[in-house]
């Protein structure tokens, strides 16, 4: 009874339970409600990635990707259930949304909507946040400066305290996953672990690559599975949007190089290094195309954005 019925940790799947518990005690036991409520912050997050996008690319096809951010297949079906990632596309959105501002300008109200999108992520997938603090660090610290000495000056400031912060999420999405050791062979040896763990059903890829082919892998993350890797129906299905991307990718690719040409823009920057970091570290460790297509949206959104 009481707040015993909540019990900690605070984070990552128990904190699902919890966020349960207390919309159950505001609306009442019901199910349907819970599962509209977790949709509705997924399409909340799609919408704040539209609004990053307008914000970082005001004259960038708007339409095209706000019905991408709202509308993509893998993005409603994915984070349309009551789970982690309907609130990890809400949080990140947030994150986004107000790094946008803060790269268009430097305020109080824009850092701390970017700090509070970071926060909801680390409850949700600590891992995540731990990519999102060194995502937003490096473009902050080493991107063009805008707004002259008052805005550098605040950059000065702020960069320590960015730095302290990215190392502190990795501190703890290292504990989240299970890498407490420094040494190199010891991030080997729980790659490998996490690989042969998601290695389960009918979806299973890669079984016998090593690491080193695994990342070389990367860059294909967003586009696959491929046909010839289709093994089911739900497979297919996921395939067919990926061939839909790929399609999409190569018809705007003079949009992308244009974009990359950018790339000391910091949103652009951080677009790019988020996007990297998220590339290996799932090709890495992922070795299943359902937990792959499932867990790549929340990467896919701010990607979509560079074409």
């Amino acid at each position: 009874s009481g707040w015993t019925a909540f019990p900690p940790p605070f984070s990552s799947t128990n904190l699902i339970n919890n966020v349960c518990g207390f919309i159950m005690l505001a609306i009442g036991n019901t199910l349907p409600g819970l599962f509209v409520l977790f949709a509705l912050a997924a399409l909340w997050g799609g919408y704040l990635f539209y609004r990053a996008f307008c914000i970082a690319f005001p004259t960038g096809d708007t339409t095209m990707y706000g019905m991408l951010a709202l509308l993509l297949p893998s993005n409603l079906f994915w984070s349309s259930a009551i789970g982690k990632d309907a609130l990890a596309q809400l949080f990140i959105g947030l994150a986004a949304f107000g790094f946008a501002k803060v790269c268009q300008k430097l305020e109080t109200r824009s850092i701390l909507i970017c700090a509070m999108g970071t926060a909801g992520v680390l409850a949700v997938r600590p891992h995540i946040a731990a990519m999102l603090g060194v995502a937003f660090t490096l473009p902050f610290a080493l991107g063009k400066s805008r707004g002259g000495s008052k805005n550098l000056a605040a950059k000065i400031l702020l960069v320590p305290i960015l730095v302290g912060a990215s190392l502190l999420l990795i501190s703890q999405a290292g504990e989240f996953v299970g890498l407490e050791a420094a040494d190199s062979q010891s991030g080997i040896d729980t790659v490998d672990r996490l690989t042969r763990s998601t290695q389960i059903g009918g979806s299973a890829f890669n079984e016998e690559q090593s690491l080193l082919m695994r990342v070389a892998e990367a860059p294909f993350l967003m586009f696959r599975p491929f046909p010839w890797e289709v093994s089911g129906g739900m497979a297919a299905v996921a395939s067919v949007e990926a061939l839909g991307l790929l399609w999409f990718a190569w018809k705007r690719r003079r949009r992308l190089l244009a974009a990359l040409q950018n790339w000391r823009e910091p949103f652009v920057a951080f677009i790019l290094v988020y996007s990297l970091i998220f590339s290996v570290a799932f090709a890495a460790a992922t070795s299943n195309f359902g937990i792959l297509v499932r867990e790549r949206i929340m990467m896919v959104p701010l990607l979509l954005m560079l074409f």
